[in-house]
């Protein structure tokens, strides 16, 4: 009887460390992560949330790819100028971006706005 009880135990055990380890992951362009509350829902408020859809890039446009570097710091020791600024050292991450295939000079730029 002690062993089936002991059995019984183990086995309910193992199945509730097995379902309470699930995680209940959401579409994160329909719930928000921070209140749990469902996006473009008029019981909440109607806020509207858009999917993101990444557009083809514009004429003359490249793609830069980011990424992760490490900003700080200097390998020059200019003499006579305050170091400790430049000493620290951290890691940035940037995000992809376009840049355009040539220099624009402000003439060309005022022509744009113009």
């Amino acid at each position: 009887m002690k062993k089936t009880y002991l059995y019984l135990f183990t086995f309910l055990f193992i199945v509730s460390g097995f379902t309470s380890c699930k995680s209940k992951k959401s579409d994160p362009q329909t719930v928000s992560s921070k209140t749990g509350y469902k996006y473009n829902d008029r019981t909440n408020g109607g806020f509207e949330v858009a999917k993101y859809k990444r557009g083809p890039a514009g004429t003359g446009l490249v793609e830069i790819e980011g990424g992760q570097f490490i900003m700080g710091g200097s390998a020059v020791d200019i003499p006579g100028q305050d170091m400790s600024g430049y000493t620290h050292k951290r890691e940035v991450t940037v995000s992809s971006f376009y840049m355009d295939e040539t220099e624009v000079s402000n003439t060309n730029w005022l022509e744009y706005l113009y």
